[in-house]
Formats: C-alpha cells, structure tokens, sequence
C-alpha cells in the first residue's frame, strides 16, 4: 500500500514562521496595555489566531499576515498614545 504524501510549498513554512512571529509580537505589545485592558486584549489575539488557524490557502494567508501586521502598528500606536497621556 502507497500512500502519497504532497509536498508543501517553501511558502507555506515562511508564512507559518511569520504567522508565530505576528503572534508573539502582538502577546508582547498587549502586555503594554493598561493593566486592566491586558487579559482581554490577549484573548482577542488568541480568539482571533485560533479562528483563522486552518487556513491553508497561500493568499489568504498573505492578507491574513497583512491585516495582522496593520493591526499590529494601530494597536502600537494607540497604547504609545496611551501611555503619553498617563
């Protein structure tokens, strides 16, 4: 009995990286919310990392990236305006 097994595409292991990459960056910039906003913030991030896990299609995990990286500065610029304000 043969059972075929498809290689993945190089892609496919760069986006996985950078997916992780995304992610622990954004754990790591949650925890500079204000101590009251942090648990939910994380929960967001997990939630919304968790519900797009299976996708495996390589251009909607290119825009899946893009959009995470966009949040990624707006969430880094309204806790650098945050913490200004303080």
């Amino acid at each position: 009995m043969c059972t075929a097994v498809r290689a993945l595409p190089l892609q496919h292991f760069v986006q996985r990286s950078q997916s992780r990459s995304l992610y622990r960056t954004l754990l790591r910039v949650a925890r500079q919310a204000p101590r009251e906003a942090r648990a939910g913030l994380a929960a967001e991030i997990r939630r919304e990392f968790a519900a797009t896990g299976s996708v495996t299609d390589q251009r909607q995990h290119a825009f899946l990236l893009a959009q995470g990286r966009k949040k990624l500065a707006e969430l880094e610029q309204m806790l650098h305006l945050t913490s200004s304000n303080r």
